[in-house]
C-alpha cells in the first residue's frame, strides 16, 4: 500500500521563516503524485494549518489535516470533519482555576479568533501571527468561550511555565485531560485520549493502511505519540534530545531542508523500514 506521511509543522516541516521551502515542497508533491497520502500534524487550528494543505495541495491528493494536537481530523478533499474532541465546560474550568504567575496567560482558539485575557502577551502574539487570526481579548475567558474548545494554552516564559506544568501535573489525576509541552513557551491542555498518535491511529483505520506504511516527522514533546505509533519515525536534527532519542531516524534540522533530505534517500524504497539511521 502506498505509504502515509504524518508531518508536524513547526520546527519539522516550516522553516525559521515560517516557510515550506522548494526543495522540500517538491519531494511532497512527488511523493503525492506517486500515490503517497500527506497529512499535517499540528497543534494549530485548521485555519493555521491551512495555507499550508493548500501548498502542497492536499485537496486534489486526498490529504488529511490533524489539527489541535489530534482533537479534530479534517479531510481536505471535502472538508469534512471525520472525528473532533473538545473539552467540557468542566474541563476548561478545571484549566482555568489553576494558577497562573504574573508572566503566564491563558488563551484558546474561539470562531473570532485568539480568545486571551491579555492580549500585549508576545506568547499570544506569536500564535496570532502564525495562525493568522485575530487577537480577541476578554476580562474573563471563561465566561467568553461560548464554543466548543478543542484545547486550552497556558503560555509565559518557559521557567516560569515550569512551575505551572508540574502542578498540573500534580493534579493530573483528578484532572481528566491530556497535557503537553507544544514549546517552550505553551503549555496546552486537551482532552484525555487527545493526542497525535491516537488521531493517527483512527486516520489509519479509516483510510486501512498500517502502521508499517506511516512515517512521521517531529520536533517536539507533543510529536512523541505519533512518532511512537508510526512504523518509522524520524526526528529532526533541532528537535528536543529525548525526541531524537526515540526515533529511528534523525535527518538535517528544519532550517536544512530535514524532511526532503530524508525523503530524497529513502526514494523507491517507501515504506521505510525499521532501524535506526542517521541522514
Amino acid at each position: 500500500m502506498p505509504p502515509i506521511l504524518a508531518l508536524d509543522l513547526d520546527g519539522t516541516l516550516l522553516n525559521s521563516s515560517k516557510e515550506i521551502t522548494p526543495r522540500t515542497l517538491s519531494a511532497l508533491l512527488r511523493l503525492q503524485e506517486q500515490g503517497a497520502t500527506v497529512v499535517i500534524a499540528s497543534g494549530r487550528p485548521p485555519r493555521g494549518s491551512a495555507p499550508f494543505a493548500r501548498e502542497l495541495q492536499l485537496r486534489q491528493h486526498g490529504g488529511y489535516i490533524v489539527a489541535f494536537n489530534g482533537a479534530l481530523i479534517l479531510e481536505c478533499r471535502t472538508g469534512k470533519i471525520l472525528y473532533e474532541k473538545t473539552l467540557s465546560t468542566e474541563q476548561l474550568a478545571d484549566v482555568y482555576a489553576l494558577e497562573r504567575p504574573p508572566k503566564c496567560t491563558i488563551l484558546t482558539y474561539a470562531n473570532q479568533g485568539i480568545l486571551t485575557e491579555d492580549g500585549s502577551s508576545p506568547h499570544v502574539q506569536y500564535a496570532s501571527h502564525i495562525n493568522g487570526l485575530p487577537v480577541c481579548e476578554t476580562e474573563n475567558l471563561l465566561r467568553a468561550a461560548d464554543c466548543p474548545v478543542h484545547k486550552c494554552i497556558i503560555a509565559g516564559p518557559p521557567d516560569v511555565l515550569d512551575a505551572v506544568e508540574q502542578t498540573a501535573r500534580r493534579h493530573s489525576p483528578a484532572l481528566p485531560l491530556t497535557i503537553v509541552r507544544s514549546e517552550p513557551f505553551f503549555l496546552e491542555f486537551m482532552p484525555q485520549g487527545v493526542d497525535k498518535g491516537a488521531a493517527l491511529a483512527r486516520l489509519l483505520s479509516i483510510t486501512g493502511h498500517g502502521r508499517r506504511e506511516l512515517t512521521a516527522f517531529g520536533d517536539s514533546y507533543n510529536d512523541a505519540s505519533m512518532l511512537a505509533l508510526a512504523g518509522t519515525a524520524v526526528a529532526m536534527q533541532n528537535a528536543r534530545p529525548e525526541i531524537r532519542a526515540m526515533a529511528h531516524a534523525v535527518t538535517a534540522s528544519n532550517d536544512e531542508d530535514g524532511v526532503a533530505l530524508y525523503l530524497e534517500s529513502r526514494a523507491g524504497s517507501m515504506p521505510l523500514p525499521r532501524g535506526k539511521k542517521r541522514v
